[in-house]
């Protein structure tokens, strides 16, 4: 069996489609199909069925998924380890404006003092957005903030919280307060953030005063959730790194009591890595242990 049939079989199991992943590849589809086919019947199972328009890994299938990306890393070691070269290659990371994104740059330029030849590639996006294209195979890594579903990834979790706090505008009554708490806010016109899992999160805090909240809209991006502030719109409840306008007279924010903290975490795929990025995830655990 050849390491290429091994990386479309790869493909194919990220992808969940024979199609999808002969366009990724650059091969045809029929040619695919064929491969998969001559792959099964060399190994004696089935290694995928169709649920609706999917294609989802049979038992045996998850069995040679977890093989055949153990394969590929020896490989892509064995290349590097042979020919004495410097690794190469690009890591893609989803990342939202997180206060631990001070804590992964400064990896990141560590290791590219190493291995100057990796490019990283930083992609502003929610968690909902990550985990989807991490799913289809264009991102490598993601840096997400809690709550996440753990169960398919590989996770590294940063020692830094995240602190939310009420934005509000300068003319605001409650800006001269050393804290906000969820009595300061009922009735109010609020700002969520978009993704479901941080605006429970918000709503949780609030309690009993939950119900006397008037949503006036969400953001995924925070900096947008300033301007909607700015705008007279409402209140905004964020992440306190995420503070998009820290000079801006117009825009105050305001720590809650009590406080809102939550962990972040850098995800990555539990399926077949890069030889590059193995080498940052190696690199990255010693870098947060020192």
């Amino acid at each position: 069996m050849r390491i290429e049939t091994l990386e479309n079989f790869i493909a194919i199991s990220r992808e969940e489609s024979i199609s999808l992943a002969a366009e990724k590849m650059h091969i045809s589809q029929p040619a695919l199909s064929q491969q998969l086919a001559s792959m099964e019947k060399e190994l004696g199972a089935k290694l995928f069925v169709r649920d609706t328009r999917k294609l989802k890994l049979t038992d045996a299938g998850m069995i040679v998924q977890r093989k055949a990306a153990e394969i590929l890393s020896l490989y892509q070691e064995m290349k590097t380890d042979l020919t004495g070269e410097n690794i190469e290659g690009k890591i893609r990371i989803g990342c939202g404006e997180l206060a631990s994104m001070d804590m992964l740059s400064d990896a990141i330029a560590a290791f590219s003092e190493i291995h100057p030849r990796v490019s990283f590639h930083l992609i502003s996006m929610n968690a909902d957005k990550s985990v989807e294209m991490m799913d289809h195979g264009q991102l490598e890594l993601a840096l997400v903030m809690e709550p996440i579903f753990f169960e398919k990834y590989n996770f590294m979790r940063f020692p830094v919280e995240e602190e939310w706090v009420c934005c509000m505008k300068q003319d605001d009554p409650l800006v001269h307060k050393e804290y906000i708490t969820p009595k300061d806010l009922a009735g109010s016109r609020i700002i969520l953030p978009y993704r479901e899992g941080a605006a429970n999160i918000v709503l949780s805090w609030f309690g009993e005063y939950a119900a006397t909240l008037k949503v006036a809209g969400s953001s995924s991006f925070y900096s947008n959730a300033a301007v909607m502030v700015k705008k007279g719109m409402g209140r905004a409840i964020y992440i306190k790194r995420q503070i998009p306008y820290p000079s801006d007279d117009d825009v105050v924010c305001c720590r809650l009591e009590p406080r809102i903290k939550v962990l972040s975490s850098l995800i990555w795929d539990k399926q077949y890595q890069s030889t590059e990025v193995r080498k940052f995830i190696e690199f990255l655990i010693g870098f947060l242990n020192k």
